[in-house]
């Protein structure tokens, strides 16, 4: 019996599961939730019936960052933004408390944090700037995004995975990620004598990544999509 541990990047989760699941409504937390218990149950009918392994799923860890719930003044206007309220806020919230009630899951959580300077030019408005599109004198608080910053989840994603690698709670890993950044992390796994299956929601694999792993499988394409290493 081999256990099976699914690490999922949330934010890239987030972002991306609407392109290869049009059927889902992305700003329902319920419908999102729903759609990480279908992943994983389809990643372990996959190992059961694909391979010779007889495997048990062992854990679903779901990393993300608690939303930033300060209070801003914004940079034209002056008035202050209650981003506790906002839909983003909100969203990230329900979804945490709806991935709480299912079973085998996990969340680790690290925190969003507000960076200098607050508030940075959208790119299309200082396009427009700069082609003369646009004068200084109209720019209004819609040009501005707030610098918010997720911190620690990257980091805990990878110590979680080497520490469970290092203490045989699970074989095999499915990680639902993108970034290549987990390289260190993937090698560690595979000199251990454990797999690796990325999921990289429909993305295409960058070349460093695809080098360190055992398989890539997209949970949600159609079978004439997958592509096995």
């Amino acid at each position: 019996m081999k256990r099976v541990a699914v690490l999922i990047d949330g934010g890239f989760y987030t972002k991306q599961i609407g392109k290869v699941r049009k059927d889902v409504k992305v700003n329902d937390p319920s419908a999102v939730a729903d759609t990480i218990r279908q992943l994983v149950a389809k990643h372990i009918a996959h190992l059961n019936n694909d391979t010779d392994w007889d495997v048990q799923h062992h854990r679903t860890l779901f990393y993300d960052a608690r939303p930033y719930t300060g209070r801003v003044a914004q940079p034209i206007s002056g008035e202050v933004v209650n981003f506790a309220k906002s839909d983003v806020a909100r969203f990230h919230l329900q979804l945490f408390r709806k991935l709480k009630q299912q079973r085998n899951m996990a969340l680790r959580l690290g925190v969003c944090m507000l960076s200098e300077p607050e508030w940075q030019i959208n790119p299309e408005a200082m396009d427009e700037l700069l082609a003369g599109d646009l004068e200084l004198n109209a720019l209004d608080d819609s040009h501005f995004k707030a610098t918010i910053r997720q911190k620690g989840v990257d980091t805990r994603l990878g110590l979680d995975l080497a520490s469970m690698v290092l203490k045989k709670q699970a074989e095999i890993f499915v990680l639902v990620a993108g970034d290549a950044d987990f390289v260190p992390a993937t090698k560690l796994v595979r000199r251990e004598g454990c797999h690796v299956i990325l999921d990289t929601l429909g993305l295409n694999v960058s070349k460093d990544l695809r080098e360190h792993i055992d398989e890539h499988y997209n949970a949600f394409s159609s079978p004439k999509q997958l592509r096995k290493k």
